[in-house]
């Protein structure tokens, strides 16, 4: 494990401290050896001791720059590095000073950010991460947020989870993102440079050193290409299904995106079906009304159809779904309409598209990502060595 730099040069003034007749100071939960460091020399120069000389960039030595891919998704925050899949509900919650969060859990991280090169806008500032965030008093969700400006919030801790016993880590990123050619330019801006964070009491320095944003569904068509080869002079729709939004990408037998040709809606994933499931349910079960949308979404996709264990809500789902398919199909039919002939293979993925598993078990030109959830993120994973 690599040495924090910080921690050394902390212990150091700390001595020098107690040689100059001052108490050592303690570290406390929470608080950064770069905060300590600052006390320290603060402490000192009142005391009017000379502090020890240390170069931190000569301390650290170059850290092996480690491939992951990353999806800040409306619903999940996605995270894969070639061995570890992390999966966190897109919910956080800022914490005001020194409270702390009630029920954490092991899908949810506690985030203290010390310093952001690319987004010190969060400086100072704790935060929880994951399902554990939608206990506390006040929540926000990705889906109202602008996800891509507020990405490293659900980058740290999936590093924490994939990472947790290395003290720096330095990143090469692959984001999933709709609009790819525009949000690239951000997403670089918000996350490149060095985070210096803690999280369960302990210092982490991510170093994000390369940002490459790839159109939202590419993922999913390069994974698919690994088993079922593509044709030259055809064409292949991804549906991505997700969580708040639907995504379709035309793309050729290479996966170059036809962008012009390619549409997204900002409505009309798990969560708007599920806003018309609980209305519809609520006609006739009142209590629904006060059920929240999350239940309803994890209700879909474990296939639990009963509220309280008395009200069984089966038959009211199945053509909502049906109707909700069927107006994306329309959508599909009337933007690739003069592509039809062309198109070999129709690519569903992400996290709704186990909704339509049935419905397309008899469409020949239809398939189900391998992995719905994740095949985003480790197709453009493993898309060096599908192209390589």
């Amino acid at each position: 494990m690599t040495e924090n730099p910080y921690r050394q040069k902390f212990l150091e003034l700390n001595e020098t401290l107690v040689a100059a007749g001052h108490s050592a100071l303690e570290r406390k939960p929470g608080v950064s050896y770069k905060a300590l460091i600052n006390q320290a020399e603060t402490l000192l120069a009142d005391l009017g001791a000379p502090t020890p000389e240390a170069e931190l960039t000569e301390a650290a030595p170059q850290q092996a720059v480690i491939h992951a891919a990353f999806d800040p998704g409306n619903r999940s925050i996605l995270f894969y590095d070639g061995k570890t899949k992390i999966e966190l509900a897109s919910t956080y919650s800022q914490l005001i000073g020194d409270r702390s969060p009630q029920r954490m859990d092991d899908q949810s991280a506690l985030i203290s950010i010390h310093s952001s090169q690319g987004s010190p806008e969060f400086n100072d500032w704790r935060y929880v991460i994951g399902t554990a965030a939608q206990h506390q008093r006040k929540f926000e969700r990705v889906y109202n947020c602008p996800k891509f400006g507020e990405s490293l919030l659900y980058l740290l801790p999936c590093v924490v989870k994939a990472f947790g016993d290395r003290d720096e880590i330095t990143l090469k990123l692959d984001v999933n993102a709709t609009e790819a050619d525009v949000n690239e330019s951000v997403l670089q801006r918000k996350l490149l440079g060095t985070t210096v964070f803690n999280s369960q009491g302990r210092d982490f320095k991510l170093n994000v050193k390369q940002v490459s944003a790839f159109e939202e569904g590419l993922g999913a068509f390069y994974r698919h290409q690994e088993s079922q080869p593509t044709q030259p002079g055809k064409f292949y729709g991804v549906l991505n299904l997700g969580g708040a939004t639907l995504d379709a990408l035309l793309c050729d037998h290479q996966g170059y995106v036809y962008i012009d040709n390619s549409f997204r809606s900002p409505k009309g994933g798990t969560f708007d079906l599920c806003i018309e499931l609980k209305n519809t349910i609520a006609a006739s079960y009142e209590e629904a009304r006060h059920i929240p949308i999350d239940f309803f979404m994890d209700a879909v996709k474990s296939g639990d159809y009963t509220i309280n264990g008395e009200y069984d809500f089966t038959e009211v789902v199945h053509p909502i779904i049906h109707n909700w398919f069927r107006d994306l199909l329309g959508n599909v039919k009337a933007q690739w309409e003069n592509y039809f002939h062309k198109i070999d293979r129709y690519i569903l993925t992400g996290g709704s598209a186990y909704l339509v598993k049935d419905k397309i078990a008899s469409l020949s030109r239809f398939h189900l990502a391998f992995d719905p959830i994740f095949d985003n993120v480790v197709g453009i994973y493993q898309r060096e060595n599908l192209n390589g």
